[in-house]
């Protein structure tokens, strides 16, 4: 089976951009300041445990206001 290298890493290429646009929609909506939501989508960039720490808080998000538990 061959591995089409292009495909994967235009993929990941596509799901980070993804992923930091669903986190910068989160932050928004949680409130955080305009001005500081680079520090988030930096260090997201940098840091692929930050990436994966974010969009658990951004699926822990969506749950709790789906259940109206907040």
């Amino acid at each position: 089976m061959a591995i089409n290298y292009e495909s994967d890493i235009s993929y990941s290429v596509t799901s980070d951009i993804d992923d930091l646009e669903t986190i910068r929609a989160w932050l928004y909506r949680i409130g955080e300041p305009e001005e500081d939501h680079h520090l988030v989508i930096d260090k997201c960039k940098s840091d692929p445990e930050a990436m994966a720490y974010f969009l658990l808080a951004v699926n822990c998000y969506a749950v709790t206001v789906k259940k109206k538990i907040c």
